[in-house]
């Protein structure tokens, strides 16, 4: 689902290398029994995913943060479109603050903007698109797979708009 309200990174940037990680939340019951392994089942099929980001800005840019924060956002309950990394690359995601953001001065003029976003949903590969990926993996020569992104746009299946 895309939103109407998208992250400005021209005017705020991108989450910092730094600090940043993610977890896909859990979507699994666990059910003990008295005797022999527990019963594990899946709850449902579309996990949210969890982001922790910071990101550094002037004071100037900070100050136009929380106006947009607070008007756009309606204090931080809307869902955007804004930059997520994970291990398919960085893509632009609907995504929402989780909870409030922190904002803590980096110098005389600057200030970093720490915030965790919860993703609407993550797209992922195909199971087709897995089982061909994989099929490419050359094991002989031990050669990995080193740049997701190149191999998905060799083989046409990155959509930038995903």
């Amino acid at each position: 689902m895309a939103s109407e309200i998208q992250w400005p990174a021209h005017v705020f940037g991108y989450p910092q290398m730094r600090g940043y990680g993610y977890r896909d939340q859990d979507n699994r019951i666990r059910t003990e029994v008295e005797a022999g392994p527990a019963q594990v089942r899946q709850m449902f099929r579309q996990v949210p995913s969890d982001f922790s980001v910071s990101i550094i800005m002037p004071t100037a840019v900070f100050g136009l943060f929380e106006s947009w924060y607070r008007l756009k956002l309606d204090d931080g309950t809307a869902w955007f479109d804004g930059p997520i990394e994970t291990g398919e690359g960085i893509a632009i995601h609907t995504i929402r603050f989780k909870q409030q953001y922190q904002a803590q001065r980096h110098g005389p003029s600057r200030y970093i903007v720490t915030a965790n976003w919860e993703a609407e949903r993550r797209p992922g590969l195909t199971e087709e698109e897995l089982d061909t990926i994989i099929d490419l993996y050359d094991h002989d020569a031990g050669e990995a797979i080193e740049d997701f992104e190149d191999l998905l746009d060799a083989m046409s299946l990155w959509d930038e708009g995903a």
